[in-house]
């Protein structure tokens, strides 16, 4: 039986928050209208993305933050963030290319193993 993303329930776990964050001119013009100049100092213009924290191994979004357990992690622009995450996961295989918990959580172990 195949993956579906009717299964996908994001954690709000991170895992997917890393490498550069592309941005589209719309998340740009929100982020103007709600005057987040936070968010528009970290884009590239030129490049239309939000590169990953300055000297971080693991290229994490400048956006993501520690928080105590469960997952240990938060986003925390999460109400207005990029659409490309607002989006994710676009496919199932997204999913379970990092193995993500919110896929990971829904099915068997076996199914997952079978879906890459």
């Amino acid at each position: 039986m195949a993956l579906s993303l009717q299964e996908f329930k994001c954690t709000r776990c991170g895992s997917c928050c890393w490498g550069p964050i592309l941005v589209t001119e719309e998340d740009l013009l929100r982020w103007a209208a709600q005057h987040r100049a936070d968010i528009l100092a970290q884009v590239l213009p030129h490049e239309m993305v939000i590169p990953p924290r300055p000297r971080d191994p693991a290229e994490r979004c400048p956006f993501l933050v520690a928080q105590p357990a469960p997952g240990g992690r938060l986003c925390s622009i999460h109400e207005t963030k990029p659409a490309v995450c607002s989006a994710f996961p676009v496919a199932v295989e997204d999913a379970v290319r990092i193995n993500c918990p919110g896929l990971r959580a829904a099915v068997p172990a076996k199914r997952m193993a079978d879906a890459v």
